[in-house]
């Protein structure tokens, strides 16, 4: 390669880093002015949550059988279909309208020829579900505790509970079989078919049990005489309806707990509601659930008091939502700068650390300028010099027997050697006015020199282009032009300045036969 092509390339690739540099920049300043997107975390039982508070991993076991849908808006509804439709809702943290539960239960009609309920929540805020369905059925809303001891009474009511005085209550839910399960807060269900009760007697942890309304009423239930309902079923309308007091039994802690009864459970309540048939779909709420900015106080308590627990998952997926906003520049640019600006200002306050600063800075400056100056060698390097001819003279040779059709690279190779020897000679580039006066002395005609020196830099000048005329030009001509120009102007040299110059004798020159 010519030194000419090597100091354009270094000049390119040093104007193509200085671009790479500047868009680096504008895309850094961008996306500091943008600001991260901050993701929203699902508070509650959402099943696109993996929390231990989620419902994520009912998703999952359910989708091994079953056709699942994570219902994130109703337009979803439309793509649900087939012979049974189970919808079904987790501790919902906001209320069901009436208006958006008769859109649920009607689509759902519409489109599945058998539409079931599965309604898990110790809250009000899915009994307007089971009033667009006119069933019977009710979640309470109250709270059942088991109580050790007597509940002291006043004039004014019953005294505070103290929370360590309590436990959970069991119960024995019937689907397809009785499973004996453990309850978190539940509520007490009332109307259709009663198919879960608390266990009112314990051996292991004999106790009283309450009633604790919304109201904060605290009512004892009678042992012996009343049971307390956690489980309904109903068909009303074709439509089956199954509600169960306690939404806990489906989250994400409990089925990846070693308690293999609420597996059991889960299987047989969507198997007994699927009625055993694969081709059954089941519809996951994930509407009723809302979403905390990560950036707020309450998203990183929260993500906080899930991860102290220990849950892995939980603090994968804790790290996942806030590495993205700790990498964003954002985050870490501006206190960056600020440090650097106040390194920067207390490293000047001293005037030595303030004189070597300004030194190493025009030196650098310095150097960056030199590093792009082109200029002329004071000695020959006689390997450059034979390089750049005998890549002329291959050149040369395959111009003249056609072999090549030459564009304008060829023409920027012929004519680095006229540049690289004007630089040897005259120590000045070929371009150089300098250069003109010396080749009309060489070629001695003054006219021919000042015609030949223009066009062929003006076709160097449009073939590196750093100038866009003449539009139309047929380079073929233009090479072989050049070539028999460069010919003779090495023979002009070999006349004048001896052996030193001497030409590849292989080769023919101009006029000669090939």
């Amino acid at each position: 390669m010519s030194t000419l092509l090597s100091e354009r390339v270094k000049k390119s690739s040093y104007i193509s880093r200085t671009l790479l540099v500047l868009t680096l920049l504008i895309g850094l300043i961008t996306l500091v002015e943008k600001g991260p997107l901050v993701p929203g975390i699902p508070v509650g039982a959402s099943p696109i949550s993996p929390l231990p508070l989620g419902t994520l991993r009912l998703f999952e076991l359910l989708s091994r059988n079953y056709t699942v849908y994570m219902v994130l808006d109703y337009n979803k509804l439309d793509s649900i279909n087939g012979e049974i439709c189970v919808f079904t809702t987790v501790s919902p943290e906001k209320p069901f309208t009436i208006e958006e539960s008769l859109e649920i239960v009607n689509n759902l009609k519409s489109k599945c020829r058998r539409v079931k309920l599965l309604i898990a929540d110790e809250t009000v805020n899915s009994n307007n579900l089971l009033v667009a369905v006119n069933s019977s059925i009710r979640v309470n809303g109250d709270r059942i505790l088991v109580v050790f001891g007597v509940i002291l009474n006043s004039g004014f009511g019953p005294l505070p509970i103290e929370y360590p005085r309590y436990y959970y209550p069991k119960a024995i839910i019937h689907v397809i079989k009785d499973h004996s399960l453990t309850l978190d807060k539940a509520s007490s269900v009332t109307g259709g078919v009663q198919v879960g009760y608390v266990q009112m007697e314990d051996e292991v942890h004999p106790g009283a049990v309450y009633l604790l309304k919304p109201s904060g009423e605290l009512i004892q239930v009678r042992s012996g005489v009343e049971r307390v309902a956690v489980a309904s079923h109903e068909v009303v309308n074709e439509t089956e309806v199954l509600v169960i007091g306690d939404g806990s039994i489906f989250l994400n802690q409990v089925l990846d707990s070693n308690r293999t009864e609420y597996h059991v459970f889960v299987e047989d309540v969507f198997q007994y509601l699927c009625e055993g048939r694969v081709d059954c779909t089941i519809a996951l709420d994930a509407v009723h659930y809302p979403t905390v900015s990560l950036n707020t106080s309450d998203a990183l308590s929260y993500l906080a008091s899930q991860a102290m627990k220990g849950d892995i998952r939980s603090i994968l997926y804790t790290a996942v939502l806030v590495s993205p906003i700790i990498l964003h520049p954002s985050t870490w640019l501006p206190p960056l700068l600020v440090s650097a600006t106040d390194a920067y200002l207390s490293l000047l306050g001293s005037p030595m650390v303030k004189n070597l600063f300004l030194l190493a800075l025009m030196l650098f400056i310095y150097d960056s300028f030199l590093r792009n100056k082109t200029t002329a060698r004071d000695n020959r390097l006689e390997e450059q010099r034979e390089e750049e001819i005998g890549i002329f003279a291959e050149l040369r040779k395959d111009v003249f027997t056609r072999k090549i059709k030459p564009t304008p690279r060829d023409y920027i190779s012929v004519y680095s050697v006229l540049d690289e020897v004007a630089q040897l000679l005259w120590s000045a580039r070929f371009e150089d006015p300098v250069s003109l006066e010396k080749l009309g002395e060489l070629l001695g005609d003054r006219e021919r020199a000042v015609k030949t020196w223009t066009w062929s830099v003006k076709l160097y000048m449009k073939a590196s282009g750093r100038r866009r005329l003449p539009i139309v030009l047929f380079w073929g001509r233009a090479v072989e032009k050049l070539v028999k120009f460069t010919s003779e102007f090495l023979e002009k040299l070999i006349d004048k300045y001896g052996a030193e110059y001497t030409w590849t004798s292989s080769l023919p020159r101009e006029g000669e036969r090939i």
